[in-house]
Order: structure tokens, then C-alpha cells, then sequence
């Protein structure tokens, strides 16, 4: 399991995207034949954006009063 992160960024936007770097860097600490690959960080200077995709394993349960709760599962 991996550990919780602890932002410095002070915007939401900011503290997703340091998130989602270290999602990166911990994928990328797995031996390259069995690194999942799940997490793409792909800038665009021109634009000055960056598209973030993560897939990560759900669970779906059903919760007080028949509501569908989906909670994200461990991948790392």
C-alpha cells in the first residue's frame, strides 16, 4: 500500500497534480516487466495545460438504504 501524500500546493488544481506525479514516480519505481503504467502525465507547453489519466481498481458496495457506494481500490 502505497503511503499518503502530503501537498505543498495551495490550490486544488495544484495538489492534483502533485498527486498524480507521485502516483508517476511510484509507478515508476516497479521493475519495468510488471510496472502497471496507470498514471500518464502529458503536458502541453504550447497550450500551457496537461492532461492527467489515472486508472486505479473500484469497488462497488451497497451501502445503508440500497446506495451504491464505489470506493477506490490499491493498485500499488
Amino acid at each position: 500500500m502505497a503511503a499518503a501524500v502530503t501537498t505543498s500546493a495551495t490550490t486544488i488544481e495544484a495538489q492534483v497534480f502533485e498527486v498524480v506525479q507521485n502516483m508517476q514516480l511510484l509507478e515508476l519505481a516497479i521493475p519495468e516487466d510488471t510496472r502497471p503504467n496507470q498514471v500518464t502525465i502529458d503536458p502541453d507547453t504550447e497550450a500551457q495545460t496537461v492532461t492527467m489519466t489515472v486508472t486505479v481498481p473500484i469497488t462497488n458496495t451497497i451501502g445503508a438504504g440500497g446506495k451504491m457506494e464505489t470506493s477506490a481500490g490499491e493498485y500499488l
